[in-house]
Parts: C-alpha cells; structure tokens; sequence
C-alpha cells in the first residue's frame, strides 16, 4: 500500500510539560510509521509559538501533506492552532493525549470546542500516542484526505448523456465540483465510436489475443470481442487526449 503523508504539528508552550509534548510526538510518529503513515515533518522539533505552528504546517502542506494533525502536547493557547489552521487549505485534525499531567486532553479540548465555534472543519482524535486504535483512526482519516486531494484537481470523462430518459443515470456536473471538486468533461458518444472505428487491425489483434490469454475462455462471438477491444482502445486515447484521470 502506497504511503499517505502526513504534517504532524505538535503544540506545546514554554513553561508546561514540554518534555512530555516532544516524547508523545516521539511515539505518534512511530506509531503511525507503522500504519503506513508518512510523517512529512517527523524531524521538526515541537512549536512553542504561533509563528513556528504556522511555518510548520506551511511547511508540511508544502511538502505534499494530505493533511495536518494538531498534536496537543500540553496546555496551550488556542491562537496558535487556529491562526496555524487557517493559514492552511488541508483536512485537519486535532489530537488529545489522555496524559492528566500534560494537560494535553483540556488543550485539545478548547482548540475544538474554539475550531466549532468558529466553523473551522475538523476531526478529533483522542487516545495515547502508541494507541493503535487512534492511529489506526488517524491513517484511516490521511487516506480519505489523500483521496479527497486527489479529487479536488481530477478531471472526469462523461461519455454520453442521460439514457432512455432515466433520471438516475443522469449526473449533475454542478453537484459534482461543489461536492469533490472534480470537473466533469462531457465529451459525446459520437467521438468515442469513432475513435473505435479508427483502432488500427493490429492493435485490435494484440488486444483480443491479450484478452484470451488473461481469462480462461471468452465465449462472445468474435465480432464482438473485436468491438469491445477497439472501444477500449478508443477510452485510452480519449483519456490522453482529454487528460482524464477516469
């Protein structure tokens, strides 16, 4: 499996437990290592001030971060994440450590409570640092960011249009850029057949000979296996051609 990456931002605040903050931040990474997590910033120290939270999530979005986690390492003032936050364009997280002495799980606690109030989207996370439990949650929630990146600049061929007047094979390209931010290439079914028309016999040939050594028997007729491989070339040329990503 291909790893995720992550920007893994611990706050903390001089004067607190920040001996505490740097071991929790010590054990998340290895920890999420181990879930096929890539920690982009796994060797920057924790931050102790807003400015330093700020560069490192900038930092770490410029790296390629699918998205950033607020590790709360101690009590903290909430400014630094949030100023932290909006300087950025990722899925975030905010991560609390059930340690008492840290005061992590009260930090973490207000810079929710603070993010709701001002419709700051955001998941917590709450549990130890070496917790498979959480970091299973953690990675699970970095492959759904990945997944939404990847969305946000991908371009989708629609061939065709609505078929024999069912609503529920009709897409709404609209819907589909608000929700995904995918855009929607209506391309019409004309070029895809004639595309198929122009595959040249010998690439057909490879691919019906492909065909029949990968499946162990194709019973259509052979006429059809022709036109079924020849619009499957066409798909491919149409992708390239329109830069599709499906």
């Amino acid at each position: 499996m291909k790893n995720t990456k992550l920007g893994l931002v611990c706050v903390s605040l001089e004067g607190e437990k920040t001996d505490l903050a740097r071991k929790f931040k010590k054990q998340a990474v290895k920890s999420l290592q181990n879930e096929n997590v890539e920690v982009v910033n796994a060797q920057k120290d924790i931050t102790l001030s807003r400015q330093e939270a700020i560069a490192q999530c900038r930092e770490a979005e410029d790296a390629g971060a699918d998205a950033i986690v607020f590790l709360i390492g101690t009590w903290i003032l909430c400014d630094h994440v949030i100023d932290a936050a909006r300087s950025i364009s990722l899925p975030m997280g905010v991560w609390g450590i059930p340690e008492p002495i840290s005061f992590s799980s009260v930090g973490a606690n207000a810079v929710h409570g603070t993010m709701e109030e001002l419709g700051i989207r955001h998941r917590l996370f709450y549990g130890e640092a070496d917790d498979s439990e959480v970091t299973g949650e953690i990675a699970a929630f970095t492959r759904a960011a990945s997944a939404y990146r990847q969305c946000r600049s991908a371009r989708f061929g629609l061939i065709g249009g609505r078929a024999i007047s069912a609503y529920t094979t009709a897409a709404d390209p609209h819907q589909i850029k608000e929700v995904f931010g995918t855009e929607v290439e209506h391309i019409d079914q004309l070029i895809l057949l004639e595309k198929a028309r122009g595959i040249r016999e010998e690439q057909v040939d490879e691919l019906v000979a492909l065909v029949k050594g990968r499946y162990g028997a194709v019973e259509a007729d052979e006429e059809y296996v022709r036109k079924s491989v020849s619009l499957y070339a066409a798909l491919k040329e149409i992708k390239e051609e329109y830069e599709l990503d499906f």
